[in-house]
């Protein structure tokens, strides 16, 4: 028995009601956040916040315009690629036999 070790293993208390029982107090509180209790609107400001403390000054209105120019061209030029693209006839079945030859490219680019 000693070479099993089963001479030394103490008996185990499974009865566990002697033992003193501490109470412990639970506080619950039920918080919920802004957005998960009904609320449409979750900020006390209703109007936008503006990043520019001086609005007619002449900067903010120059970069107002600017900025509307630039869609502008940006529109533009994707435009005439786009209508150049439909345009070229050279290598088409229809520009084939009309003559029209295909522009030589360079690294992906027309010669003009």
């Amino acid at each position: 028995m000693r070479s099993t070790g089963n001479q030394n293993r103490r008996k185990l208390d499974l009865d566990f009601d002697d033992e003193e029982e501490l109470q412990v107090h639970l506080l619950i509180h039920d918080l919920k956040p802004p957005f998960l209790d009904g609320r449409l609107i979750f900020t006390k400001q209703l109007e936008p916040v503006n990043p520019i403390n001086n609005p007619p000054v002449d900067m903010a209105i120059f970069s107002k315009k600017g900025r509307l120019l630039v869609c502008e061209q940006r529109l533009k030029k994707e435009n005439e690629k786009a209508s150049a693209k439909v345009a070229a006839l050279g290598g088409t079945t229809l520009g084939n036999p009309t003559g029209v030859k295909e522009e030589p490219k360079v690294n992906g680019n027309l010669l003009t």
